[in-house]
């Protein structure tokens, strides 16, 4: 049941809603597992986390994507972005130790970073 696990965090609808329905900025749902698509999108579906303009899923790395912000939970993504690029790195106990790019920046939570960009959107 793909509603069965619950979000790390609590507010995510709330915090994705927020990113989502600010002027300029354009939400993606982006994975890079394969055969779990179906399942993912239910469990966006059942934790009412709609607002987005796609999903996505990639067979290889984030960053030729092109997007300017990626809030992401995989420390070796920061290597692979370009000066131009941000990566909000969100911390877990699978990642604490994680690599250290000019790029990344640690957060604890997306609701962290969310309120980061937000606060600095001019910036980008």
């Amino acid at each position: 049941n793909s509603g069965a696990i619950e979000p790390e965090e609590d507010g995510l609808k709330e915090t994705v809603r927020r990113l989502h329905n600010h002027p300029g900025i354009t939400v993606d749902i982006v994975t890079a597992r394969t055969g779990v698509e179906t399942a993912m999108q239910e469990w966006l579906e059942n934790h009412g986390i709609a607002d987005y303009r796609q999903f996505k899923s990639v067979t290889a790395t984030k960053s030729g994507l092109g997007y300017d912000i990626y809030i992401d939970d995989k420390p070796s993504l920061g290597a692979k972005l370009s000066e131009q690029q941000v990566q909000y790195l969100i911390q877990g106990p699978h990642n604490t130790a994680g690599e250290s790019h000019p790029q990344t920046i640690p957060i604890p939570t997306v609701k962290s970073a969310a309120d980061h960009i937000l606060s600095h959107i001019r910036e980008y």
